[in-house]
């Protein structure tokens, strides 16, 4: 069951005719038939989901269909996916790399891991070899020449 609401201040009739410049391009939009565009515009009602898409389409917000969490997060005219926390904005490509680049500093900081245990052990088997050295000079110092 539709959810529908008024279209109020968002006012999507106006957006989308400027958009889409058309009831059958906007039908295309929303997956409707342009009898439904032109029913939505005569009631001023439209289901909350097609207010949700013209949101997404007009400013990008994510927020409009994925929630509070994808707040501050959109898609901008550009064709850019701009986090809230960094100026620019970020193409398929390098959202892709991101992906890469994380799995990368995974196994480098489990490489480092490792090879920090084995500075640790080297370290440890140079200190036993120190005290051996050390006792074995001792021993030859104590040694009574014959």
């Amino acid at each position: 069951m539709e959810t529908y609401t008024d279209a109020g201040e968002n006012a999507w009739l106006q957006p989308s005719e400027a958009l889409f410049g058309s009831d059958d391009l906007s039908a295309e939009f929303y997956g409707v038939t342009p009898k439904t565009i032109r029913t939505w515009k005569r009631t001023g009602r439209a289901p909350l989901m097609a207010l949700r898409l013209m949101r997404l389409r007009m400013d990008g917000d994510l927020s409009a269909l994925g929630g509070k969490h994808w707040q501050g997060y959109r898609f901008g005219a550009d064709g850019l996916f701009y986090h809230p926390a960094w100026r620019r904005g970020f193409t398929p490509g390098e959202l892709s790399a991101m992906f890469f680049r994380v799995q990368n500093a995974d196994r480098n900081r489990r490489l480092v891991e490792k090879l920090q245990q084995q500075v640790d052990d080297l370290r440890a088997q140079l200190e036993k070899e120190k005290a051996h050295a050390w006792a074995l000079e001792k021993l030859r110092g104590l040694s009574v020449p014959l």
